[in-house]
Order: C-alpha cells, then structure tokens, then sequence
C-alpha cells in the first residue's frame, strides 16, 4: 500500500487499527482512544459500522460512511464524508469557543457580561485566530 501511496506523490500510511479478532468498529474506537488528539474523523467502509447496537457502533454515527464493495468510494459517498467533516469541524470550534467563554466568564467573575467580541475563531485558513464576525 506504501509503495502504492508513493507512486501518486501521497503520504504512507502513518497507523493503522489493530486487528483485535473483533468487529471493525471496536477496532476502530480502540485506535481513536490511543489517539486523542483526533478530533475529526471518518471512517470508510464496506462493512455496516453502525447495525449493532454498541457502544462503538453508536460512535460510529455521523464518522461513517458506507462504500460499495465492487466500487469503492463514490462521488455520492464523498460528499458525504465531506459534508461530515465540515460538520464536525463546525462543532470542534463552537465547542472550543463555549469552553473559551466559561473560561473567561470565570475569570472575570460570576455574573460578568461578555461581548461576542471577546470570542476568538481560527478558520484554519492559516491567518491565525480572530474575533467572530455578526453572522458567526
């Protein structure tokens, strides 16, 4: 697979999920709990990662997208994954931006008014953070 990633100019394949003689969304929440610092993911599959009633299954709900076994990825599944990760990705930073506000509020004591002003967003465009607009 490496080889093949190479040969298009992509990146190796940096970890992978550890076959723990299980279903494949044990194996997968197994890898995100050793991994933490993901924060957006999708996973990818033939398999139907959310039919069981599990814990790791309703993990599942809203990271999967389903692929045809004969076909692979398609057009249809990825936009949704896609549209997936923009999702969360737009939840990632309101949450980050609500813990921010507690915090602050925090600091500034109990009962203190804070502006939208004080709230801060890094659209990941690379110019950094900056004050939220009215519309956000």
């Amino acid at each position: 697979v490496d080889d093949h990633l190479r040969s298009r100019g992509l990146e190796p394949v940096l970890d992978s999920t550890k076959d723990l003689g299980t279903n494949r969304e044990e194996e997968i929440c197994e890898w995100l709990d050793r991994h933490p610092e993901v924060t957006c993911w999708i996973a990818l599959d033939d398999m139907d990662l959310v039919c069981r009633k599990t814990p790791a299954a309703a993990r599942m709900v809203g990271h999967f997208v389903r692929t045809d076994q004969r076909r692979g990825l398609q057009a249809d599944g990825s936009e949704l994954a896609a549209a997936l990760l923009a999702a969360q990705h737009l939840e990632f930073l309101i949450l980050r931006a609500a813990r921010r506000l507690a915090a602050a509020a925090a600091d500034e004591g109990a009962g203190a008014a804070l502006g939208m002003a004080s709230l801060q967003l890094d659209p990941g465009d690379g110019g950094g953070e900056r004050g939220l607009t009215d519309c956000e």
